[in-house]
């Protein structure tokens, strides 16, 4: 949809000046784009409001546009237009009925609590780590705790998050920059907030070429999470986060290493600069002449050291690194040869940087590394010619040339150029070569980006739309008499003119020595933050007070929630259009309303309707959509716009959604077991007492705002919200029904309902295979012996003597099992779960273990992803002290997942193989404990119980297993050895059943 129909004002108050423009992503920008909208008002000057001017105070502020149209002209000064400020934008209504957009590359203000604070850097303790005090993009730093990232950034509702490959000890912190010392050996870490606040840079300060030889160094990876909407790409060399429409989120310039050659580029050139200067005691000029020999400070000026930590100085040598990216980390490999080479000065720096995508960008161009990018280069750059044989401080002869960028603005798309009537361009310049002016032209030049260079971008200076606007001659060298010019102005009318006619959303402004032969004719620098100013004139205002008249109580909204309803296809809409013309005399413009209808999706229109005669301003004209055109079950929207006498379109006002629901839905609702033993089945499951919780789904139909339910009765008169929650202890057994009908937005309730029919067991039955049978491919449950749901089908097993002997005299064992060879695919299982192990349970095995190399399960119950618990022989070191053996587990797994965490609980008893043993597992419910008890069959004494507590215990809805679980989705441990008699009793056993079991070997 588009954003800039968006009516939602913002409130706030920053004085007018050169803006700042770089913002915090897409979140961010859209709001941009929105309030420019609001904002596009060129508004003019009436009587009425020269009548009420000696009421009206002289603040220079106003929230509303009439209040400041007023003020306007009452104070013949402009007004700032406070609901249309945004953290880069400040619009102002002048006494002359235009307005004017003042945008920079750098934010002025930010939104904090709802309310605008000035931007600042500092870094302040918080719950998380360490974070920006005041930022236009959220940022937490780690402060040494373990586990922490080192960074993460946020931005409209997305959030990257990047570490180091090290540990990271507790950081120094000095205004804006945070320091890790020895991160390595001779290494730290140096994190730096960006001016904008809208990114980061971090950078590793390699002291020698001893650390510099650490193998931690040859390739540097730095782990990167995102949150779920985003997807990290490669680009420009470095990467981006885009969203799901592929717009760029954050971004991350190509990484770039420099070591630190400028330190002597400057004490030689300051040193030729002392030795070819005229020089007298007395302060007079020499009277012999000589050739000018500049300074360091001439080429990279006054400043040039202090900010290498966060890039390169003119004159350090720079190296572009590879990168390799993934969605789940960077990997940066240094430059080996900065790093072995001879002629390196130390100490080397090593980024990369991270931004959030901003409504503005920058980057500076360079002939001399044509294929480099100096994106959002930091704090100034050089324009002209750096020729080396004028100064050594170039470390070689090249042309330089900055551009800026300014994005979303779609206001200025949506006019005409002949409703621009003056547009500027201002940077505020560093330096220059000396203190005479000299000719500096400003260019529109292509869009760039964060792999803009030279050979991208230079040969297009001149050519097509890539036009000259206007050259000025300035000085900016501090010792100027008189003091410098720092902000410089260019008129670039004709480029806003050309954006407007064209439709552009952006455009980008270069500037270009007038001469780019000479050093001393050109050079210049040029600090980042720069601006735009736009002034219009004018059409029609966005129409106002946009309601459905038919219906005066239904709100004009865009919360999804808070859409009015309506059963009908042909609702009345309506607006009152408005203009900057409209005084209240006989001149007053007239006005031709345009309306339409769009989906919410997709934003695809449905409907138009365009006055055919003009109305007076301030009057509401309604509308009565025509049948046919409205879908039942369609979230729309409306807006409006005007036109006047003279042609001239308004901006698009903001919107209202609505909803169109001509039917009732007809699907059923959806049950889904939250928690508990009952599913939608004749098979009984849980017990009187025992609770089962469930939730409602929408079945498929998307406009459900509630749903009516009851138990065992279909006069479904309980309510219950999307999400929410329901229970039901049943009092009785036997069958139980659940009847749900969905409730849509507009009042109707689904044409069907859903029954959801369970059964409840009668408590405290067991389940119990005896595997007397002996032969055959099933075992019944001598419990339940005519349920075939609980039959064991054996797959691939035998049947072996059990545990008891020939008591009898007969020859032959008294008891049987059934045996495993240890082979996937070869276990038995039952139809259905025989227990609910979201309770109190306690399950049995009589097992013999032929081999004990290698993990085993007994007995287990199936989730979808892993088993809920499993009696089992472990070979790993969950078994305490290493036996040979293994050990003996009665293990439970937190969640239905594939890989979920497993608690084990193990017994000392030595593992014999051959041997019969019964093993025991108890859940408590209450306790939350789960126990395993081990018994060796014929033992006198009560056997020991080893418990570990368990906390979170879940419904598996599964087979009943026997010779394997479940884990990673997949069947695993399969059982080497003989099971005999298996017990189920949903509750917990006594030491003294146990026992008596045990003795009786199981039977």
């Amino acid at each position: 949809m588009s954003l800039r129909r968006s009516s939602a004002p913002i409130s706030g108050s920053v004085k007018a000046g050169v803006g700042t423009i770089v913002g915090s992503g897409r979140g961010l920008r859209g709001g941009v784009a929105t309030l420019l909208v609001i904002g596009l008002l060129p508004l003019s000057v009436g009587s009425a409001a020269a009548d009420e001017s000696s009421s009206i105070p002289c603040t220079g502020q106003a929230e509303q546009a009439a209040d400041a149209v007023a003020q306007a002209a009452s104070c013949s000064s402009p007004v700032e237009l406070m609901s249309a400020d945004t953290a880069y934008q400040t619009v102002h209504v002048n006494p002359d009925g235009t307005t004017t957009y003042d945008m920079g590359s750098e934010p002025v203000r930010t939104k904090v609590s709802g309310a605008w604070k000035p931007i600042d850097r500092s870094l302040v303790g918080g719950t998380g780590g360490i974070e920006v005090a005041s930022p236009i993009a959220p940022m937490t730093f780690s402060d040494g705790t373990a586990g922490q990232p080192l960074a993460t950034i946020a931005t409209g509702g997305h959030e990257l998050s990047m570490d180091v490959p090290f540990d990271l000890p507790a950081p120094e912190i000095s205004g804006s920059q945070l320091t890790y010392d020895d991160v390595l050996p001779g290494v730290d870490l140096i994190v730096t907030v960006d001016d904008d606040t809208a990114g980061f840079g971090e950078v590793l300060r390699v002291d020698s070429p001893q650390a510099a030889a650490n193998p931690a160094l040859a390739e540097l990876e730095f782990p990167l999470a995102t949150s779920g909407d985003l997807d990290v790409v490669g680009a420009g060399g470095g990467f981006e986060a885009r969203d799901s429409a592929g717009e760029a989120v954050f971004t991350a310039p190509q990484p770039q290493m420099w070591d630190s050659s400028a330190d002597g580029v400057i004490a030689q050139a300051n040193a030729e600069a002392v030795l070819a200067a005229p020089f007298s005691l007395t302060g007079e000029e020499s009277a012999t002449p000589v050739v000018e020999t500049p300074s360091a400070a001439d080429v990279l000026g006054e400043d040039a050291l202090a900010n290498r930590t966060v890039a390169p100085v003119e004159g350090d040598h720079v190296a572009q690194m590879k990168t390799t990216v993934t969605d789940q980390d960077v990997t940066v490999a240094p430059d080996d040869g900065m790093l072995t080479d001879s002629g390196t000065t130390w100490p080397v720096f090593i980024d990369p940087k991270v931004k959030s995508k901003t409504p503005a960008e920058w980057v500076m161009i360079d002939s001399g590394a044509p294929d480099y990018t100096y994106y959002k280069f930091s704090p100034d750059q050089g324009m002209g010619l750096c020729d080396y044989a004028v100064t050594t401080a170039c470390n070689k002869t090249r042309k330089e040339r900055v551009i800026w960028e300014f994005d979303d603005l779609d206001w200025l798309g949506d006019l005409a150029g002949a409703d621009v009537t003056k547009a500027t361009f201002k940077a505020f310049g560093t330096h220059s070569w000396d203190c005479t002016p000299r000719g500096v032209t400003a260019y529109v030049s292509k869009n760039i980006s964060t792999g803009t260079t030279w050979n991208s971008n230079a040969s297009l200076w001149g050519t097509g739309d890539y036009v000259a606007q206007q050259q000025i001659t300035v000085a900016h060298k501090s010792a100027c008499p008189d003091s410098p010019t720092r902000f410089v102005s260019w008129d670039i009318t004709k480029a806003a003119k050309w954006a407007a006619d064209t439709n552009k959303k952006s455009f980008a402004i270069g500037l270009k020595a007038h001469t780019e032969a000479s050093m001393q004719q050109g050079w210049k620098r040029y600090r980042k933050d720069a601006s735009i100013s736009i002034t219009i004139e004018r059409a029609p205002y966005a129409p106002t007070a946009l309601k459905f008249p038919d219906v005066p109580s239904a709100p004009c909204t865009t919360t999804d929630s808070a859409r009015p309803v309506f059963r009908g296809d042909t609702p009345t809409v309506s607006a009152q259009l408005n203009d900057p013309d409209d005084n209240d005399s006989a001149s007053q413009d007239q006005l031709k309303g345009h309306y339409a209808i769009y989906t919410v999706s997709g934003s695809t229109k449905v409907w138009s309707y365009d006055m055919t005669s003009f109305h007076n301003a301030r009057v509401d004209i309604p509308v009565k959509v025509s049948a046919g055109k409205l879908k039942d079950g369609v979230a729309y929207y409306f807006d409006a716009y005007a036109t006047d006498s003279a042609g001239k379109k308004g901006p698009v006002s903001g919107k209202c959604e609505f909803y169109i629901e001509t039917s009732p839905p007809s699907v059923a609702p959806g049950v889904t077991v939250v928690s508990g033993p009952y599913r939608n089945s004749t098979t009984p499951s849980g017990a009187v007492g025992t609770p089962g919780t469930f939730t409602f789904t929408n079945g498929g139909a998307n406009d459900i705002v509630s749903y009516k339910y009851n138990f065992d009765d279909d006069a479904m008169t309980k309510p219950a919200n999307p999400g929410a929650n329901v229970s039901f202890t049943p009092t009785k057994p036997g069958k139980h029904t659940l009847y749900v009908e969905s409730i849509d937005r507009a009042g109707w309730a689904s044409s069907k309902h859903t029954e959801f029919v369970f059964y409840v067991r009668v408590t405290g039955v067991e389940s119990e295979w005896r595997m007397t049978e002996g032969t055959g491919s099933t075992v019944a449950d001598a419990q339940h012996p005519g349920d075939v749901t609980r039959r064991l089908n054996l797959t691939a097993a035998t049947w072996v003597d059990g545990p008891i002997g020939d008591l009898d005299g007969d020859g032959f064992a008294d008891s049987s099992a059934i045996h495993f060879d240890g082979v996937a695919g070869h276990y038995a299982q039952s139809a259905s779960e025989p227990l609910a192990t979201d309770q109190s349970f306690s399950v049995s095995a009589m097992v013999e273990l032929d081999a004990a190399t290698r993990n085993a399960t007994a007995v287990s119950v199936d989730g979808s992803h892993a088993s809920a618990f499993q009696l089992a022989h472990r070979s790993g070191a969950e078994c305490a002290g290493a036996p040979v053996n293994g050990c003996w587990s009665f293990l439970m797994n937190s969640a239905d997942v594939a890989r979920p965490t497993t608690t084990f609980v193990t017994a000392p008893d030595e593992v014999v193989t051959g041997q019969w043993t019964q093993l025991t597992g108890v859940y408590d419910a209450t306790a939350k404990t789960a126990t395993l008890y081990v018994c060796t069959p014929g033992t006198p004494d009560n056997p020991v119980a080893h418990t570990a507590s368990f906390t979170t215990p879940w419904m598996a809805f599964g087979n009943f297993q026997v010779g394997r679980g479940r884990y990673n989705d997949a069947a695993t441990d399969a059982w080497p050895g003989a099971i005999g008699a298996i017990h189920v009793y949903e509750g917990i056993e006594s030491t003294t059943q146990i026992h008596d079991t045990c003795l009786g070997a199981g039977a």
